[in-house]
């Protein structure tokens, strides 16, 4: 009951990635909990999804002139009318359950020189503590929020185009017809020619065939010699999120395990700080591979405050869980960074003295949400020039999340007649008086890159964060600029308290999913492209532990 007063859906982007951005913000308008912020009329809803579709038009229906529609159109000038909708194939399997991508769906943007919340959560007038679960194989697309353990699975593997990203056909005119249409018009013209007989196909066959098999073996011959050394590394350990903004489940997959003798099995073990061994289960071995997933405990504690490593035992006392491991007959071991981890737990668990309880990584990627969403709410709220009171609220609320609620008023970003809607101790943005998320985050990931000796993995993942940051703190501090515009206009009314709020709900947007530059199809973790999304993927590689034979 609390959950259907209170808590925003998930985003349906990030459950199907074959939903466009824009539809997906319909369906959120259409749930939204305060009944002003949803569509006035079923013909607004009609026609908002039509546009979000990229439908041209709707036959056998007349709409009003004044029955435009607020915000969710593809016309607007920040929004590319021509833009493309990342679809995806199959599902890809993944170490961390249940996972589809996150689209590639966001504003692109001509590539410039130089590029590559503990907070709550508010829609309308209701307010929420909100978390996101993320944690990922870096090669595999994301779990989705919101899905129970019950509901994690794996899916076959998916395939990708343009160097490992999913194709980007155009919504209006599906490419596989574009594709199919060409096919059987090139075919018609070669059967009705006699282009070329049935010998000379077959021998042309014969050639193209061996020059792709000769091509696939040098591939594999130049991969095979460029396959850096695993260090005897055999699986990984990854922590993830159920949604409740802490690592309280975890992932373990080893490659290459052989078979154990008749009536064993093999046992995952997490020893804690104190040195005791806690079951987790049987590995499901299957073709080599063996994996586990560990729901956690019931009060859902968040294991990096207490793990000390994970091992796997081979025991043969029939499927009952043993009592204790066999140490004696310990096969796999996965210990922690030593230097690394405590910084690693404040980016992923909690920074001791920091004014939140929730981890910075966390309170970071929650107050991103928070603005992005509230950047789409003060749009629409004016547009319809009858909430403009929204407009305000929401405009408060961002500043909060930016600043702080106490940096907010002093610094006069908040004007001294408006209430404070959040009470923040902390915002995105550093005070005087206090660190904000951005520069707390930063800190520790640098410590991170200085304490990971000759693990290249921790140091580049530690570098995604920090090229994520930077694109951030620049995207946030002009969001400041926008949203103080909007807060000290004389009249909401005036077009450039219009521009300055689709600015802010641009760059809102471009720091939540990141900013697609061509040519990638969508965003990376590279400079200038990277947002708060990014950031939380790469925040997770940092905890995960590379599992060794003993």
């Amino acid at each position: 009951m609390m959950h259907h007063l209170n808590t925003l859906p998930t985003s349906p982007m990030l459950i199907n990635p074959n939903v466009p951005l824009p539809l997906s913000e319909v369906i959120l308008r259409a749930m939204a909990k305060d009944p002003k912020t949803r569509f006035a009329t079923a013909t607004l809803l009609a026609r908002a999804i039509a546009e979000a579709c990229s439908i041209e038009r709707l036959p056998q229906m007349t709409l009003n002139k004044s029955e435009e529609p607020l915000f969710y159109r593809n016309s607007g000038p920040l929004r590319d009318p021509n833009r493309q909708v990342r679809r995806s194939a199959n599902g890809m399997s993944s170490f961390l359950g249940v996972s589809q991508p996150l689209s590639d769906i966001s504003s692109e943007h001509v590539a410039l020189p130089g590029q590559g919340n503990a907070g709550k959560q508010t829609i309308g007038e209701n307010t929420r503590p909100t978390t996101v679960p993320l944690a990922l194989n870096p090669k595999t697309p994301v779990p989705i929020p919101g899905t129970t353990a019950a509901q994690r699975v794996d899916l076959p593997q998916q395939q990708t185009q343009n160097g490992g990203r999913l194709a980007t056909p155009s919504m209006k005119v599906p490419a596989t017809s574009v594709v199919s249409s060409a096919i059987a018009a090139g075919d018609l013209k070669l059967r009705s020619r006699n282009f070329l007989s049935p010998v000379a196909l077959a021998i042309i066959g014969s050639l193209l065939l061996l020059v792709v098999v000769g091509s696939l073996g040098v591939s594999l011959l130049f991969r095979s010699a460029s396959t850096p050394s695993t260090n005897g590394v055999v699986g990984h350990v990854f922590f993830q999120d159920d949604a409740l903004g802490k690592n309280d489940m975890l992932h373990i997959e080893v490659q290459n395990v052989p078979d154990p003798p008749q009536g064993n099995h093999y046992f995952a073990w997490l020893q804690n700080v104190s040195g005791q061994a806690i079951p987790m289960g049987t590995l499901t071995l299957q073709n080599g591979s063996a994996t586990l997933f560990y729901p956690g405990n019931a009060n859902h504690s968040n294991l990096l405050a207490f793990i000390r490593g994970v091992f796997v035992t081979e025991e043969n006392n029939g499927t009952s869980a043993p009592a204790a491991p066999t140490l004696s007959a310990k096969v796999y071991q996965a210990d922690l960074p030593a230097a690394s981890f405590p910084y690693i737990q404040h980016v992923l668990y909690s920074l001791p003295g920091y004014p939140t309880h929730a981890s910075l990584i966390s309170g970071l990627f929650d107050s991103i949400k928070g603005i992005n969403d509230k950047a789409v709410s003060v749009v629409d709220s004016i547009q319809s020039k009858q909430g403009y009171a929204l407009t305000q609220r929401q405009a408060i609320r961002i500043i909060e999340l930016i600043d702080g609620s106490r940096s907010a008023r002093s610094s006069g970003d908040l004007p001294a007649s408006y209430p404070d809607m959040l009470s923040l101790p902390v915002g995105l943005l550093s005070s005087p008086t206090q660190q904000g998320y951005i520069d707390a985050l930063s800190a520790q990931v640098d410590k991170i890159s200085q304490t990971a000796g000759d693990n290249a993995t921790l140091r580049q993942h530690a570098q995604n964060v920090g090229n994520a940051l930077a694109d951030l703190k620049s995207w946030i501090q002009q969001m400041r600029g926008y949203d103080a515009q909007i807060l000290k206009a004389s009249s909401l009314a005036d077009p450039a308290v219009m521009t300055a709020a689709l600015q802010l709900k641009q760059l809102a947007g471009d720091a939540y999913t990141g900013r697609t530059i061509p040519p990638n199809g969508g965003p990376t973790d590279a400079p200038g492209s990277a947002g708060a999304y990014q950031a939380y993927v790469e925040c997770q590689y940092l905890a995960s532990l590379d599992i060794k034979k003993v």
